[in-house]
C-alpha cells in the first residue's frame, strides 16, 4: 500500500509552513485550481533535478539462470541508467516535465524550464524551483518458469506470449522540492520532502509501459503532494507578498548592479558639504559653504550651482585635463554663496576619470530680518459660521509664518466655533490682554455674523453690540500698540457707525473693518481694492507670487485712511520687500 507523506515544510513568500500526506496521483497537473483562480503574477523558473541518488545496479541474471529456474531478482538505485543508454538525461527530463505541467495547471503567470549552463537573464523571472532525487530504488522479478533450458534454450518468452506475467517491480521513491528567490538565488523556508513506497506492480509483455515512463511516473506523485500543499495556502494573486518580493528582486539587482559598477570604475568621487548642515536657517544675506573633494581616479569636472546658476569654486589652479595631472582630493575650502529669500538649493556635480559622477545637495533657507516690534500677540477669533472658522484657520497660518507676520505659535490665540458665543469671547479677550505689555504689538482679529441694525456681532438673544467690543478691549489691553480687524459678514450695509464705536480708542489703535468708510479720529481703513476682506489682504497673493504680511497691511491702512496722524511711526511707512518676504512663494 502506498504510503507518502511530506517531511519537511514550505516556506512560500510570506515564509508560509505547510505539512501534511496526500493522495497519489500521476501528474502534477491532476489537483486541479479552482476555477476562476486568477494565475499568481509571477515568473518561475524550474531547472533540471540534483541527482542525489545511490549507484548500486544489480540486473536480473537471466542468461546464466541454471535450468528450470522460476524467477530471477534485480534492483536498481537507478533504474533510467539501466534502462536508458542514451538520449536526455532523467534529472532534465523530470524537470522539463515539471515546468510543463505547471504550466498547463494555470497557476503562475510564466514557467520557463532551462538547464544550468543555458540560464536566461536575471530579472527574467521571479522564482526558480529547485528539485532532488534522493531515493529511486525499483526492485523486482523477471518470471522464468522454469523454461531455462540446458544448451542455452530460453522458452519463457513463449510464456510471455501466452499471456503469463513477465514481472514484477516495487519502488521506493524520495524527493525533495523547493523554491528559492529568482532575484538572489536564496532559499524561501524550507523543502517539501515526499517519501513513499509502491506495491509491487505486475506487467505483462503485451501491456508493459516503456519502463522510463514507468520509472517517471513513480516519480510525479510528489509532485502532486507539492501542489496539494501549495495551491491552497499560497498568498492569493493580488497579495503584496508579489509585489514586495519583486520590489525587492529589483532593488537587489540594482545593488548587485552597482556593485559590479564599483568593481568596474572604481570608487566615486565625492564633494562633501561640511559647513551648514543641510536644512540649515539663517538671517544674513549670504552664507559661507565649506566643502572638499575626494576623487580616488583623478577629478575631471567639478561644478556648483545654485538655483541653475553657477558658483565659481576656484580650482583654477588644478590641471584637470588628463588622468595623470588631476588631483586624487581637493582640501577644505570655503566659498561665499548669495541667498535668496526662502529656501536655497545647491547642487554639486563632480566626476573622475573612470567615467563615474556623483552629486551632492545642501539646502539652506533664509528668513527675513526680524520684524519690529518682535514682541507681538494675536487674538484670532471666527465664530458664528464655517466662513469665520475657515478664515482664521488660515489666518494662523499666515501670522505664524516666519516669512510673513513672525508671530510666535506660543503668543497666538486662536478661536474658532461655527456657533456664535459672546460670553466666550469676552473670557478670551480678558484672558489675551495681560499678554502684550509696553510696546509690545497686539493684533486682534474677529470674524463673524453681524446685525447692522443693532451694531451688534452675532444676531437676536446671542448679539454682543460692538460698543461692548470696544469697550472690553480698552479695558484689558495692557498695550497702546493695538490693530484691531473686524471682518464682519453684515446683514445689511453698515457704514461709518462701525468706527464710531471707536471714536475713543487711544491714539497709536490702528482700527479696521471690511464694509464701511474712513472716519477721522483713530486710524481706520475700508475696503481695499485688492482684497475683499481683511483676511483677503493679510493671505493674498498678488500677482500670484507675492504673500501680503501684517507690515504691509498696517501701510496699507495708514495710506488709506482719512486722517493717518494718530498711527505712529513705528507702525507705519515699514515695509521693505526683503524683510517681509513679498516674493516668497
Amino acid at each position: 500500500m502506498a504510503n507518502r507523506c511530506i517531511l519537511g515544510a514550505l516556506a512560500f513568500a510570506a515564509l508560509l509552513v505547510i505539512s501534511g500526506c496526500g493522495a497519489s496521483g500521476a501528474r502534477f497537473k491532476d489537483p486541479q485550481v479552482p476555477s476562476g483562480t486568477t494565475p499568481l503574477p509571477v515568473r518561475v523558473l524550474v531547472v533540471p533535478f540534483e541527482d542525489e541518488r545511490d549507484f548500486d545496479q544489480k540486473p536480473a541474471q537471466i542468461k546464466s539462470s541454471a535450468p528450470l529456474t522460476i524467477a530471477r531478482s534485480f534492483s536498481y538505485d537507478r533504474p533510467d541508467e539501466a534502462y536508458t543508454a542514451a538520449g536526455k538525461p532523467f534529472p532534465e527530463r523530470l524537470a522539463e516535465e515539471l515546468a510543463e505541467d505547471i504550466a498547463e495547471s494555470g497557476l503562475v503567470e510564466k514557467v520557463t524550464y532551462a538547464r544550468h549552463d543555458r540560464m536566461p537573464e536575471k530579472g527574467t523571472y521571479d522564482l526558480i524551483l529547485k528539485g532532488k532525487l534522493l531515493k529511486t530504488e525499483q526492485s523486482g522479478r523477471v518470471y522464468l518458469y522454469g523454461l531455462v533450458l540446458p544448451l542455452g534454450i530460453y522458452l519463457y518468452d513463449v510464456a510471455w506470449y501466452l499471456g503469463l506475467p513477465k514481472t514484477r517491480r516495487d519502488y521506493d521513491i524520495e524527493t525533495e522540492l523547493q523554491w528559492y528567490n529568482g532575484y538572489d538565488d536564496t532559499p524561501i523556508g524550507v523543502p517539501v520532502r515526499s517519501s513513499y513506497d509502491t506495491p509491487g506492480k505486475t506487467f505483462w509483455v503485451y501491456s508493459e509501459e516503456g519502463r522510463m515512463d514507468d520509472v517517471s511516473k513513480r516519480v510525479k506523485p510528489s509532485w502532486n503532494d507539492f501542489v496539494d500543499a501549495t495551491v491552497a495556502d499560497l498568498p492569493g494573486g493580488g497579495d503584496s507578498h508579489w509585489a514586495a518580493l519583486k520590489s525587492e528582486g529589483v532593488e537587489h539587482m540594482a545593488r548587485i548592479a552597482r556593485e559590479e559598477e564599483f568593481r568596474r570604475k572604481g570608487a566615486p568621487p565625492v564633494f562633501a558639504f561640511i559647513s551648514p548642515d543641510t536644512g540649515s536657517t539663517v538671517r544674513a544675506t549670504d552664507a559661507n559653504v565649506r566643502w572638499n573633494i575626494s576623487a580616488p581616479n583623478g577629478l575631471k569636472t567639478a561644478r556648483l550651482t545654485l538655483g541653475g546658476s553657477s558658483v565659481e569654486l576656484g580650482l583654477a589652479s588644478f590641471d584637470l585635463s588628463s588622468d595623470a595631472t588631476a588631483p586624487r582630493s581637493v582640501a577644505a575650502r570655503t566659498v561665499n554663496v548669495p541667498l535668496e529669500l526662502g529656501e536655497n538649493e545647491l547642487v554639486a556635480t563632480v566626476t573622475d576619470w573612470r567615467g563615474n559622477e556623483t552629486t551632492a545637495e545642501l539646502r539652506i533657507s533664509r528668513l527675513p530680518q526680524p520684524l519690529q516690534p518682535a514682541d507681538r500677540h494675536a487674538l484670532l477669533i471666527g465664530m458664528g459660521s464655517d466662513a469665520a472658522v475657515n478664515t482664521v484657520r488660515e489666518l494662523e497660518r499666515a501670522v505664524t509664518d516666519p516669512f510673513a507676520g513672525q508671530f510666535e505659535k506660543s503668543r497666538v490665540t486662536a478661536i474658532t466655533s461655527p456657533e456664535f458665543d459672546p460670553a466666550r469671547i469676552e473670557s478670551v479677550i480678558n484672558e489675551f490682554g495681560a499678554g502684550p505689555i509696553g510696546d509690545q504689538l497686539a493684533m486682534i482679529y474677529i470674524a463673524a455674523p453681524g446685525t447692522a441694525s443693532s451694531m451688534s456681532l452675532g444676531s437676536g438673544s446671542d448679539a454682543m453690540p460692538l460698543t461692548r467690543v470696544a469697550e472690553i478691549l480698552e479695558r484689558q489691553l495692557a498695550t497702546d500698540v493695538v490693530f484691531v480687524v473686524l471682518d464682519v459678514e453684515w446683514d445689511a450695509t453698515a457704514d461709518g457707525e462701525v468706527l464710531d464705536t471707536f471714536d475713543d480708542a487711544p491714539p497709536r489703535w490702528g482700527v479696521a473693518t471690511s464694509a464701511t468708510t474712513p472716519k477721522a479720529g483713530a486710524v481706520r481703513a475700508s475696503r481695499f481694492a485688492y482684497g475683499s476682506t481683511m483676511a483677503d489682504l493679510l493671505t493674498e497673493r498678488r500677482s500670484g507670487d507675492s504673500a501680503l504680511t501684517i507690515e504691509r497691511f498696517f501701510d496699507e491702512v495708514a495710506a488709506r485712511a482719512e486722517d493717518s496722524t494718530g498711527l505712529e511711526p513705528d507702525l507705519a511707512g515699514r515695509f521693505d520687500p526683503n524683510a517681509t518676504m513679498v516674493s516668497y512663494q
